[in-house]
């Protein structure tokens, strides 16, 4: 769970930085690509999508800082970062590569990784990750919209990404019972 974990951990932070840097996302945003490169280095050397999407989210972040300060995508990160992780997610469903495949062969022995059921689980697991990025996206949506409730809508956010860390660990334990069971 260590590895998928890692760019979340840039992505909650995130907030707090540009706060402790007086809202200089410039700096904040150099600050993150750096945890990024340190936390997540092998998964960026491996081409993990998630960690590449959070890579560079940070440079976008960096040249818009520079350019454009006032763009959506600086002003409200965990509406821009969300929708970058649902796109990404979406996307490589869409492309028949889920990202979890990723996570899951660097954890498993090579001799499952053509199993239909491990391929299968990680369809649905990225599948799963995809509703919760769409999801977060909605919920940060709603507390750039609705200020005055925002801690709610990041209280959930950050509920369903907590479910969403934990679901990984358990779903291919219980999809593979339910699949033994139907052969009985």
């Amino acid at each position: 769970m260590l590895q998928i974990i890692k760019p979340f951990i840039i992505w909650a932070l995130y907030p707090a930085i540009v706060e402790q840097t007086g809202n200089n996302h410039l700096l904040a945003a150099a600050a993150c690509l750096i945890l990024i490169v340190v936390i997540a280095h092998d998964n960026l050397r491996r081409g993990f999508l998630i960690d590449w999407t959070a890579f560079t989210y940070f440079v976008v972040v960096i040249l818009l800082s520079l350019t454009i300060s006032d763009h959506w995508i600086v002003v409200y990160p965990m509406v821009a970062i969300s929708l970058a992780y649902t796109l990404a997610s979406g996307l490589s469903l869409l492309f028949r590569r889920p990202y979890t495949l990723q996570y899951a062969k660097s954890q498993t022995s090579p001799e499952v990784w053509s199993d239909p059921h491990f391929i299968t689980i990680n369809f649905h697991l990225t599948g799963i990750w995809t509703v919760i990025f769409l999801l977060c996206f909605l919920l940060s949506l709603g507390a750039a919209l609705f200020e005055p409730y925002w801690p709610i809508f990041v209280l959930v956010r950050n509920c369903l990404i907590a479910v969403g860390l934990v679901i990984p660990e358990q779903y291919p334990r219980l999809y593979l019972e339910k699949v033994e069971a139907k052969q009985i």
